[in-house]
């Protein structure tokens, strides 16, 4: 019988370790090398003692000992943040911080770049306080509700953080985005903010049978929610998954819905609870689409 396939088909298709260096990983080591020498040229330039360097280590003259570069762009430090005062309801123009299920805090790391780069921001979730890293403004979209009106669910919103003037957005992949954290999932990126649907997020309660009799009525900053992105529908997102930031290894943000199964186990639950089963638009969101506002 005559075998139509290599030795190399038949064993399978490729895999990789989630760890394994996929991409142009040697322009991202000339670029490390790059920021480094621009670390030792500044600093000699302002009246620091001499430094010599190589590769992985710095010594000075006058220091004792040698100074071990672990990371060529140092995080910047971290300004305390001052929140609004809690209240029953939230507000247009409310600062706060934006919590998910892992108690883990909505935000922006934003990366000195290179002549003729363009500024790499990362959105994460971090475990941090309130700092100007986490610390946003809740604006109405398009200013079609006055500051310090309630907000309500089912209006649009934008979500900005108001020390680095970006605001939080997302759009449909194309060849402009394919830097998602997460893999086959919708970026979540932090620019500036335009008049554009990329930037439209709604608030909708956790509760999917509580949607329709709550839209229009003001959101409980106390209740659980889940913001949905107006141009594509995903809802924003908190993985697991783990990204590398200047502040150390967070968790990555994306937006994408994760919903609960559809199998009998959850229909059962559900009528147990007096729910009818629905075969379409009845799922409920999981946890790591849930999130709160959190303003201390």
């Amino acid at each position: 019988m005559t075998d139509f396939f290599t030795p190399q088909q038949r064993a399978g298709g490729i895999r990789y370790k989630p760890h394994t260096l996929i991409g142009n990983w040697q322009e991202d080591l000339a670029l490390q090398e790059k920021r480094l020498a621009d670390y030792v040229d500044k600093k000699v330039r302002h009246n620091h003692p001499p430094v010599t360097c190589n590769r992985s280590r710095c010594t000075s003259s006058q220091e004792a000992g040698t100074l071990q570069i672990t990371n060529t762009t140092k995080a910047v430090e971290l300004l305390p943040a001052e929140l609004s005062p809690p209240e029953s309801v939230l507000r247009v123009g409310a600062s706060a911080m934006l919590q998910s299920n892992a108690h883990e805090k909505l935000s922006v790391s934003v990366k000195k770049a290179l002549p003729g780069e363009m500024p790499r921001r990362v959105v994460s979730c971090s475990p941090g306080g309130p700092s100007s890293r986490t610390a946003i403004s809740l604006l109405s979209y398009r200013d079609a509700v006055p500051t310090g009106e309630p907000i309500t669910y089912g209006s649009k919103i934008v979500i900005a953080f108001k020390d680095w003037n970006l605001a939080l957005g997302s759009a449909c992949p194309s060849t402009a985005t394919l830097g998602s954290q997460v893999a086959g999932k919708q970026e979540i990126f932090a620019a500036e903010l335009l008049r554009s649907g990329d930037f439209a997020w709604e608030i909708m309660p956790a509760d999917f049978s509580q949607r329709l009799p709550m839209s229009g009525s003001p959101v409980d900053p106390s209740a659980p929610f889940v913001l949905v992105h107006c141009m594509t529908g995903s809802r924003l997102a908190a993985t697991t998954d783990r990204v590398v930031t200047d502040f150390g290894v967070e968790s990555a943000v994306c937006a994408h819905t994760f919903q609960e199964s559809a199998g009998r186990m959850h229909r059962c639950m559900k009528e147990a609870n007096g729910f009818p089963y629905m075969p379409h638009g009845s799922r409920r969101e999981t946890e790591p689409n849930l999130w709160r506002i959190v303003f201390s």
